[in-house]
């Protein structure tokens, strides 16, 4: 049986909401502060990635003038930021439509097992998946072929007729191609296309991927097709 693997942040989840989210809360904290929420938001990118937490948080820190050490803040974080998770309505329905026709939903995440678990927790996956793998759990990343393997096997099934679901061209699209999955690229923001490969077809929304049908009638030509 096919297994429908989704990556969490920036295709389950929009991350940079969360951000906000979170720097607002901070900012609230630091009335005499002004721009702080701006401030955070940028400071969280490293150009077109996330920032290196303990860089992002020694950042934080001297600019809030924190007497807490960047370990002792970074042991927080995952709970901090990770409470912001939130998975939409749409998104919710989707996963459970899909799991009452059968088909097992797999998240499949790079990452530190204690952020990628407090988000988890948040968004209420345990409720709408049949299970998670993380990276460093499992010390293999996407684009290995493994962690495709790992999160079919943790479900009793294997890579054969499978799909990948993500936003990334390269770990999860690239790695899942590669592996010999079915791929849809989840493209939230609209981004240009940066991959080796042509583009998979494309959606705007999760919920439009992870929909079984929608999946199944994609234009599979390799021409994009974005759909709202």
């Amino acid at each position: 049986m096919a297994v429908l693997m989704v990556d969490l942040d920036d295709t389950l989840v929009d991350r940079p909401q969360a951000m906000r989210e979170w720097a607002a809360q901070t900012a609230k904290h630091h009335p005499d502060d002004g721009g702080l929420a701006e401030w955070l938001v940028e400071w969280d990118c490293d150009g077109d990635a996330v920032r290196d937490r303990h860089d992002f948080l020694d950042g934080v820190r001297s600019r809030l003038g924190m007497t807490q050490s960047v370990d002792e803040l970074l042991q927080r974080w995952p709970y901090e930021f990770g409470g912001h998770y939130r998975l939409d309505g749409a998104t919710r329905t989707a996963l459970r439509s899909t799991r009452r026709l059968g088909i097992p939903v797999v998240i499949v995440t790079n990452g530190v097992t204690a952020h990628q678990e407090a988000k988890l927790d948040a968004m209420g996956a345990c409720d709408v998946v049949d299970g998670w793998v993380i990276s460093e759990q499992v010390g293999v990343r996407k684009p290995d072929r493994r962690i495709f393997e790992v999160a079919a096997e943790s479900v009793g099934q294997a890579l054969d007729g499978s799909w990948m679901l993500g936003d990334n061209p390269t770990a999860d699209i690239g790695g899942a191609a590669k592996a010999g999955l079915k791929t849809v690229w989840v493209n939230r923001y609209r981004r240009i296309w940066a991959g080796d490969v042509d583009p998979p077809p494309t959606f705007e929304h999760p919920a439009s991927a992870i929909r079984v049908r929608g999946v199944q009638d994609v234009n599979c030509s390799g021409s994009v097709q974005v759909i709202a």
